[in-house]
């Protein structure tokens, strides 16, 4: 079975799932005033069901297919910025007016991980904006920026494992573009089921923000929500 077949199968019960939700929530309003409790109750448990059972099967089936999505380019807006200094301030107000709270981080370098800022947004969820800035983004760098993200997140939470969902924006400035670059915003994102992120690239070089796209796939309501929140943060809308 080829991956555009495999793509077509997660697609449908991804669809599915979103049916069976709809139902789901649905169902005691529409047959409550036709039928008795008793039916109804035994309608929405089997809904339920089958529901999860669905959606058990897609991330079963995304995960042990390995599907990898195909690279999309980012959408490009005017960047307002010239250095870093001027990102990183409007960030630090912007946040602080939005009640974020700045993380201390384990160590300060030239380049990399410059400032994290925290907010919880409901039980067991916190909204996060990671900052970095590197000269020219390299694989390396980039893997290490992933680990400096997360250990500032367990030492947040004072433990090393992280249970509650999470939704990141993932701002990396350079002042040159990079093949390393190029593929952080043009990937298709992929998002899984406790962390919801959006990738960021600002590029003082050619004065523009890329913000990486996401189309279909697991998380995908999520990823419309955090766009609308990133731009309306940024002031770019």
């Amino acid at each position: 079975m080829n991956d555009k077949t495999k793509e077509k199968i997660v697609k449908i019960s991804i669809v599915t799932t979103g049916v069976f939700i709809a139902l789901f929530l649905l169902i005691p309003f529409i047959l409550t005033p036709i039928i008795g409790d008793d039916e109804m109750f035994h309608i929405w448990t089997i809904n339920l069901i089958i529901t999860f059972s669905v959606g058990f099967i897609m991330i079963i089936l995304n995960n042990v297919w390995g599907i990898k999505l195909k690279p999309v380019d980012a959408e490009k807006v005017a960047s307002p910025f010239d250095n870093f200094d001027s990102v990183s301030g409007y960030i630090k107000k912007a946040a602080e007016s939005d009640r974020y709270v700045q993380q201390p981080l384990l160590s300060s370098t030239d380049e990399g991980l410059k400032s994290i800022y925290i907010k919880g947004s409901g039980l067991w969820k916190e909204d996060c904006i990671a900052l970095l800035y590197f000269t020219e983004l390299t694989d390396d760098s980039l893997e290490k920026s992933y680990e400096a993200i997360y250990k500032a997140f367990q030492a947040y939470y004072g433990r090393k494992r992280i249970t509650d969902n999470i939704a990141i924006f993932i701002i990396i400035c350079v002042d040159r573009i990079t093949p390393t670059f190029n593929g952080f915003v043009n990937s298709n994102i992929e998002q899984t089921l406790k962390l919801f992120k959006l990738p960021v690239g600002i590029c003082f070089e050619d004065k523009l923000i890329y913000i990486a796209k996401q189309k279909d796939a697991e998380g995908i309501c999520q990823y419309k929500k955090l766009r609308k929140r990133f731009l309306k943060f940024m002031q770019l809308r």
